[in-house]
């Protein structure tokens, strides 16, 4: 049953339920433009009552629209905008008390599926918790997977030998008055010039360049582009060649401060560390990924 809005032109749809969902919501969308009636919205096995009770408590969350059902049903998934929405986020739902960890990522994968069955050019991020299940995520083309438990881990162990980084990467994360962590659009005149020149073009802007995210999967950046750019040789071993290359890249990789005269690659976004009130000019948005694109290695927190 839906709720609120139409879903015609959602740009961000979120899949499941958390205990904390209001702060998850708001840490979604900070940063993002003002979005209108239905722009974003949710689906969740829950109460719709309960959904209208957590928007009372964050009026920053009006605007968010909600559907009461199951997120693997591809009807319910049709009549929330999946088909056009921009951006998909999957969540390890927690709207079943007491459903078991494997129960919440078998329905995890049954819901990936069923989106990528009726969008396959979507930014799809899924979080997961069992961390063996990845192989299986990147199979159903998922853009971005996160394992919650694996990253508090690696986090907790740095924080032993490292004085105050949770805190650091807290802070960076939740996006205080002092100073947030974004990536950004490269100014094509930056693009094959030195790391120095866009660390100086960003500190014009008192921004912090920490580095580059490369083969970032974004518009102009696709797969199906570099595969016509490699079969633009007519030496045939030449062609694939190239092609063997492309189906081993791996996408969205971070390379933190690469040194003054590393050169900005073609396809890459900048990793900045800047104010929080950041022009929206600059910031990186949500993409159409082409459908031709190949399921190899996607990024993996």
């Amino acid at each position: 049953m839906i709720h609120s809005h139409k879903f015609s032109e959602a740009r961000i749809l979120v899949c499941g339920w958390k205990e904390d969902m209001g702060n998850f919501l708001k840490s979604a969308i900070n940063g993002h433009e003002p979005f209108a009636p239905g722009a974003v919205a949710v689906i969740a096995a829950v109460d719709p009552a309960c959904f209208e009770s957590m928007k009372r408590e964050n009026t920053a969350l009006l605007n968010v629209s909600f559907i009461s059902g199951a997120c693997d049903d591809e009807t319910v998934l049709r009549q929330s905008g999946a088909a056009v929405a921009s951006t998909i986020v999957v969540l390890a739902d927690e709207s079943r008390p007491g459903a078991r960890g494997s129960d919440i990522d078998a329905r995890t994968l049954k819901t990936v599926a069923a989106i990528r069955s009726i969008n396959r050019s979507a930014r799809l991020c899924v979080e997961i918790l069992d961390e063996r299940l990845k192989p299986l995520l990147l199979d159903s083309h998922a853009d971005e997977v996160v394992c919650a438990g694996e990253l508090a881990r690696r986090i907790l162990g740095r924080g032993s030998v490292m004085t105050g980084f949770p805190a650091i990467l807290s802070g960076l994360l939740s996006g205080m008055e002092q100073g947030t962590v974004y990536t950004a659009r490269i100014p094509d005149e930056y693009q094959g010039q030195p790391f120095d020149a866009l660390a100086a073009h960003f500190q014009e802007s008192g921004e912090l360049l920490a580095g580059l995210v490369e083969n970032a999967v974004m518009p102009g950046a696709s797969r199906s582009e570099a595969i016509r750019e490699a079969l633009k040789t007519p030496s045939v071993s030449r062609a694939v060649e190239n092609l063997l290359k492309i189906k081993k890249m791996k996408t969205n990789v971070p390379v933190f401060n690469p040194g003054v005269g590393y050169i900005v690659p073609q396809n890459a976004l900048a990793i900045v560390i800047g104010r929080s009130a950041l022009p929206h000019a600059k910031r990186s948005k949500p993409y159409k990924r082409d459908p031709m694109d190949l399921p190899a290695a996607r990024t993996l927190i």
